[in-house]
């Protein structure tokens, strides 16, 4: 929808691993099983010093134990293939789909630091999500819970939520405003401490659909985006003086 997903998208997701997946899909349900390298996402910045990360995560990690997914969606209303874009262009179908998704990921430390050891660690999280879609106009919601312990022994368990709500509609048959809200972060200091709190609002032109797509948007940080939370690649930097940001984005989208 926007240039770039959420910060806490960068920081709380998976994003892509090396994985061995079942998908079992019926009329109305998907079910998907995921047995994967892992990903260090969340846990890499504070106690390895990788801050600002990028995709894909997997890549930067090599003591994953073993890495367990799972989603299931339920759609409620109208036909999956809608549901592969957050858009919601004037004359499709109305659409409604839920989903529930954890993730299970333990760490056995090839090289512990600092000298002594540290335990093995583990790391799980839950997500729901809704998606609804009203033929020119979409609203998206998710929560995220995730807690990591034993990855350190400063901090031997750290919870992290997050919340997302996000809604678009179409002001012409090509052109679409959107707002988005994020807010979220670690509940302990040693970990940034902080809870990010971002508005998005934009727009996007859609000249030939998601072939050729022009999107702009305007995000406005309420307090400070710590380290932790930053991601240069997405416009947002670290600030240590606890001043509000402004980033502006532009982009062109083509698809072959």
């Amino acid at each position: 929808m926007a240039v770039f997903p959420t910060v806490i998208e960068f920081r709380m997701g998976l994003e892509s691993t090396a994985a061995v997946e079942f998908d079992w899909t019926t009329k109305d349900k998907k079910f998907a099983l995921s047995i994967s390298n892992g990903s260090p996402a969340i846990f890499h910045a504070p106690f390895w010093g990788a801050f600002d990360p990028i995709p894909p995560w997997s890549a930067l990690e090599r003591d994953t134990l073993y890495s367990v997914t799972m989603r299931h969606e339920w759609k409620i209303l109208g036909d999956w293939a809608q549901f592969d874009q957050f858009t919601s262009p004037p004359g499709s179908e109305r659409g409604i789909m839920i989903g529930l998704a954890g993730h299970r990921q333990n760490t056995e430390f090839d090289s512990p630091f600092p000298i002594g050891g540290l335990p093995e660690g583990e790391f799980w999280g839950v997500t729901g999500d809704i998606t609804m879609q009203f033929d020119g106009a979409s609203l998206f919601a998710s929560i995220i819970y995730e807690r990591m312990t034993d990855f350190a022994p400063a901090l031997p368990r750290v919870n992290f939520l997050s919340f997302v709500l996000q809604g678009s509609t179409y002001i012409t048959n090509q052109s679409e405003i959107f707002a988005r809200w994020e807010s979220g972060g670690p509940d302990e200091e040693g970990a940034g401490g902080d809870r990010l709190q971002i508005l998005t609002v934009g727009m996007n032109h859609y000249l030939d659909g998601q072939d050729m797509k022009i999107t702009a948007d305007l995000g406005f940080s309420f307090g400070e985006v710590s380290q932790f939370m930053a991601n240069t690649e997405t416009g947002w930097i670290g600030d240590l003086e606890r001043r509000d940001q402004v980033v502006f984005r532009t982009q062109l989208q083509l698809m072959f």
